[in-house]
């Protein structure tokens, strides 16, 4: 493919995805030998992929698109976000709990597997690029201009981190 890829992950040594611009979904069962297109009707970019196991995964990506496999990444099924903000950065936390972030401020956490999306509140308007929790209840988001928010409640509230002094 001549698209730029943003997201990858390897499933199990053999099964890994990769996405990109304007919806692209390339699989491997090769351990990444041979790659083949997955039509999934979105044309979208997609930014960011996380998985739990060998079946369940996210990805998320411009215009506030999720799409949810329960296959291994064989089949997608968009989901709602509520949004139109494009979704940067997805971690699945555990088998029901999922935190999803991208412009504009935007942070959503599924407490269902990803089937519903509840916006959590931030006074925070900046681009968010990644999500990440050490466990249930820690997490960190990072973006724009320094911005790095913490929450030590699953995600439900975020606040400003200490910010972060640089010497030179």
């Amino acid at each position: 493919t001549n698209k730029d890829l943003y997201g990858f992950y390897f499933i199990d040594p053999i099964n890994t995805i990769a996405v990109g611009d304007g919806g692209i979904i390339l699989r491997s069962t090769t351990g990444g030998n041979a790659w083949s297109v997955q039509s999934i009707g979105v044309y979208q970019n997609l930014y960011a992929i996380d998985f739990l196991n060998q079946n369940f995964g996210i990805v998320v990506g411009d215009s506030g698109t999720i799409l949810r496999t329960i296959d291994g990444g064989i089949n997608w099924a968009p989901q709602l976000s509520g949004t139109l903000s494009g979704l940067k950065s997805v971690d699945i936390i555990d088998e029901n709990n999922i935190s999803v972030i991208g412009d504009l401020g935007t942070i959503l956490r599924s407490t269902d597997t990803g089937i519903t999306w509840v916006p959590q509140t931030t006074t925070e308007i900046q681009n968010f690029y990644d999500v990440t929790f050490s466990n249930i209840n820690n997490g960190v988001i990072v973006g724009s201009n320094g911005a790095i928010l913490e929450t030590t409640n699953a995600g439900r509230n975020w606040e400003l981190a200490r910010p972060i002094t640089l010497t030179v």
